[in-house]
């Protein structure tokens, strides 16, 4: 399948369920495993496994989810780090 993740369609496998989390006191979760395709090396990536509590969601809509909360942090990391070296710049 193809998803639309990381700023870029991308081939997945996707399986999921809906399982009772022992962890979570027995709470209902949606247990995503998703591997991606690399293009470079012509090979699945290894399976990297998501749990959201919003198990109404598709297992796609999930992936989706995560792959822009990641961006999200990744940008706020390097403007955050990009501050501290103009702040840095400016002391010196």
């Amino acid at each position: 399948a193809a998803l639309f993740a990381y700023s870029k369609t991308q081939r997945v496998r996707l399986r999921s369920a809906v399982v009772l989390a022992r962890f979570l006191k027995g709470r209902p979760v949606h247990a995503v495993w998703v591997q991606f395709f690399d293009e470079k090396k012509k090979d699945w990536k290894r399976t990297r496994l998501i749990l959201a509590t919003e198990t109404e969601l598709s297992a796609d809509e999930i992936v989706r989810i995560i792959a822009a909360s990641y961006i999200s942090a990744t940008r706020r990391k390097s403007a955050a780090q990009s501050a501290i070296s103009n702040q840095q710049s400016a002391i010196r």
